[in-house]
């Protein structure tokens, strides 16, 4: 007797090759009726393993085999790979969310997953860093949209928003300044006014 794996073992009865095939693929044949006799009467795979001396591979493709799957095919996507097919397919969030009935929250970060492979990952880096301020940069984007705005046209509004914190900065100055301007004049009055009493 020749063992080829746990569950394949050949008796030579003669020298002709084919005897050996038959031999082999039968015994094969009724180890898998004898594992999925084990898998109808309820036992799990470690006891049918145990009995049996196959592997848990093995007991899994003939369970395959009872539920009528091909064991050759590949086995079930991802929710993370599902995800990305659904949106290479055009699916929007929302439509992804209910086809899946997954979380918001982790349909988002599949999203987000596929935006950078798709090379607009800078975008979804700048979205999560300045998720507070979302509100106040959709409606900015919205009115450049709406304003159709050159680039010309956004370098100067931004060189504009520089110049408010520059003058933010020289208002709060002249504040300081005209407070220190009017407590030394009230400070001079006082003077003056003590002199004229003398």
């Amino acid at each position: 007797m020749i063992t080829i794996s746990n569950y394949c073992r050949v008796i030579i009865l003669s020298n002709h090759p084919e005897s050996i095939c038959i031999m082999a693929i039968n015994f094969l044949n009724n180890k898998e009726k004898l594992v999925m006799e084990l898998l109808e009467e309820g036992k799990n795979f470690q006891e049918i393993a145990k009995e049996e001396h196959v592997s848990f591979t093995f007991i899994s493709m003939v369970k395959k085999k009872i539920l009528g799957q091909d064991p050759s095919v590949t086995k079930k996507l991802s929710t993370s790979s599902q995800c990305l097919k659904l949106f290479s397919e055009g699916k929007s969030l929302l439509e992804v969310t209910i086809i899946l009935d997954r979380p918001l929250a982790e349909i988002q970060g599949y999203h987000n997953d596929y935006l950078r492979l798709k090379g607009v990952g800078y975008l979804v880096s700048l979205v999560e860093a300045h998720r507070d301020h979302l509100p106040t940069i959709s409606k900015l984007i919205k009115y450049v949209i709406q304003n159709r705005f050159t680039k010309n046209d956004l370098t100067a509004a931004l060189t504009l928003v520089n110049d408010i914190t520059r003058l933010k900065n020289t208002k709060k100055n002249l504040e300081v300044r005209i407070e220190y301007l009017n407590q030394t004049r009230n400070q001079l009055l006082n003077n003056r006014r003590i002199d004229n009493l003398y």
